[in-house]
């Protein structure tokens, strides 16, 4: 089993922060939430201004919402149902990060977003 070091994990008690780029988050968003897990091969989308190509980075996510990207290169994924995920190294570990608030899941609301603070090199606040 792998084990988790304690300090790689972002501590979850910090007031939300806005980062990271709003076209990179809804791009991969996109790639997590509209990719069909059976598809093998990557799918291009056209819009007026840009092409996207859609790949499957991760599977058995259950309405991924809000992501985050890590300092290393790691994606923290919110999960609507209540659950904090993260992507380390291009594979999704299988148990979600413990100390998610508790969400109301109902109708459109759940854990919805997700923010790093702004120094969290420093203090590992998200």
């Amino acid at each position: 089993m792998h084990r988790r070091d304690p300090a790689r994990l972002p501590r979850l008690n910090a007031p939300p922060a806005r980062t990271g780029t709003p076209l990179r988050a809804l791009t991969v968003l996109s790639i997590l939430a509209a990719a069909p897990a059976a598809e093998a091969a990557a799918r291009t989308v056209s819009s007026e201004r840009h092409v996207f190509r859609l790949t499957t980075v991760a599977q058995g996510l259950e309405h991924p919402w809000g992501l985050a990207f890590l300092p290393g290169g790691d994606i923290l994924i919110t999960e609507r149902p209540g659950r904090l995920r993260i992507l380390r190294d291009g594979a999704l570990d299988p148990a979600p990060i413990a100390g998610a608030p508790r969400v109301a899941t109902a109708g459109q609301g759940g854990l919805l977003d997700v923010a790093l603070h702004p120094r969290f090199a420093e203090n590992r606040r998200i």
